[in-house]
């Protein structure tokens, strides 16, 4: 169990707040997914659109008037932006209370919630969390580098963490490809949420496998862009991307 900082006894540890705000999220995320769209079987919104299809399809203009508005405002509220939030205002709001505030009670613990939380909670209170409150959602790939000659290469940026929605997260390499008899040692030039450069090195040893991750410093090494790659050693052909992995997947509900 997480300890309680001084001042916040009788306030819910961060365990049950992680879990509670977790679970919120994994369920909006149930619920979107089972609105869906209007051309995926099986949701609520491919059941909407036949609805409407009927509706149209009649010979009776005046039956048709009097049901097609209601049935398409109806529809609105089935799609992938659900308006499934105000479900939650409840909970939201109950919650809030309780921890005097979401803002405050993660800076009070150094705790982040999920972005999909971060969204709900906007929607439902009108209050957008601090980014530094918000671990970020996964980015496959921020930046690349494809080796062309020993110690040497092409960087490629492809991302970073939107700052004004996210934290910084803790980064990885990884290996697009197998990595030959030589070692490569990349430089990786960083940029931190609050966007300083920063650099750190990795090692990536021969005969690394494709598809295996190298932690970027130490898990508590937290940044929101990659500004550039050199390397020493390595072998033409061989690549290699820069992730930020999601920092906690949410549960299965």
């Amino acid at each position: 169990m997480s300890p309680i900082p001084a001042g916040m006894e009788g306030i819910i540890d961060t365990d049950t707040f992680g879990s509670l705000t977790d679970i919120m999220a994994a369920q909006i995320t149930a619920l979107a997914s089972a609105m869906g769209a209007e051309d995926e079987p099986g949701t609520a919104s491919f059941g909407s659109r036949i609805n409407i299809l009927r509706i149209k399809s009649l010979d009776d203009p005046r039956q048709m008037e009097a049901l097609l508005r209601y049935f398409i405002h109806g529809a609105s509220k089935k799609t992938t932006d659900p308006n499934a939030h105000v479900l939650f205002e409840g909970e939201i709001k109950g919650l809030s209370f309780h921890v005097s505030g979401v803002n405050n009670y993660c800076a009070l613990n150094n705790f982040r919630v999920a972005p999909e939380f971060a969204e709900i909670h906007a929607r439902v209170t009108g209050v957008k969390l601090e980014p530094k409150n918000v671990f970020p959602p996964a980015i496959p790939v921020m930046a690349e580098f494809e080796v062309t000659a020993p110690d040497a290469g092409v960087f490629t940026h492809h991302a970073a963490i939107d700052a004004d929605k996210y934290g910084p997260a803790h980064l990885k390499v990884m290996t697009f490809s197998e990595i030959g008899a030589s070692d490569i040692t990349a430089t990786i030039q960083l940029v931190t949420f609050e966007g300083a450069p920063a650099e750190k090195e990795v090692v990536i040893p021969a005969g690394t496998p494709a598809m295996h991750r190298f932690d970027i410093g130490s898990t508590d090494d937290r940044y929101a862009d990659v500004a550039g790659i050199t390397i020493t050693g390595g072998t033409a052909g061989e690549s290699f991307c820069i992730e930020a992995p999601r920092e906690r997947a949410l549960p299965t509900i």
